[in-house]
């Protein structure tokens, strides 16, 4: 994992062009914000055994147009998915997110350009390739902060890709049978004290049901996170 932090500065000043200088990853994180990218690092590091590779960097790094031309194609060229947290709406970074909206367009990238100031912004959901209630969660994440919620970032994210669940696949497979035998073996207790039982409580009926279910869940839950 790469992360290339830069004391930010105000966006009105003369830029040079800079040369991040970071090789392609699966995943890129893009902020203002040096504690943001701190707590993404944090949050690969909890989950690097499973999480897809990562780049990270500031776009105060990025503010000359050939410095993001040049990201665009060292860099972003090799992603899957892009998370951008944007502070002050895209005309604070205009040039960049046309770059990077048009490249996930052509090639299939997933992209999340999401509000780093707390207030939504529908031109930000709009230049983004993934669902809004995908973007939500993201925001929602993010917004939370700390390693934790960055990792569940992170994951969201590969996921929204299609690289967690390929990676994990087998995985998936075992947890998803093991949760279909407890449905089996649950039904088949439940069809027993139906056959065996004239009147039976719809409460326990209920409960048994809502028990299943969690069970599924948590199967499933843990192997995604």
């Amino acid at each position: 994992m790469h992360v290339v932090f830069r004391e930010s500065h105000g966006l009105e000043e003369t830029e040079t062009p800079f040369d991040v200088g970071q090789s392609p990853a699966d995943l890129v994180v893009l902020s203002y914000s040096d504690s943001d990218l701190g707590a993404f690092a944090a949050g690969w590091h909890r989950g690097r055994d499973d999480l897809p590779s990562l780049r990270l960097a500031n776009i105060s790094a990025l503010k000359h147009p050939l410095s993001v031309d040049t990201y665009v194609e060292n860099t972003l060229e090799g992603a899957k998915a892009v998370l951008v947290r944007l502070i002050g709406g895209i005309p604070y970074w205009s040039y960049g997110i046309q770059q990077l909206q048009d490249l996930a367009r052509r090639k299939g990238i997933a992209l999340a350009v999401l509000p780093a100031d707390g207030r939504p912004d529908t031109r930000l959901d709009e230049v983004s390739t993934l669902p809004k209630s995908t973007l939500e969660r993201l925001a929602h994440l993010c917004d939370t902060g700390g390693a934790v919620a960055a990792q569940a970032a992170l994951a969201q994210l590969a996921i929204a890709a299609g690289i967690l669940i390929w990676k994990n696949w087998d995985s998936i497979i075992n947890a998803l049978k093991k949760s279909l035998d407890v449905l089996k073996a649950t039904f088949n207790t439940v069809f027993n004290f139906i056959k065996q039982t004239s009147v039976y409580s719809k409460c326990d009926l209920v409960s048994t049901i809502i028990c299943v279910n969690v069970t599924l869940y948590s199967n499933i839950q843990s192997v995604l996170f």
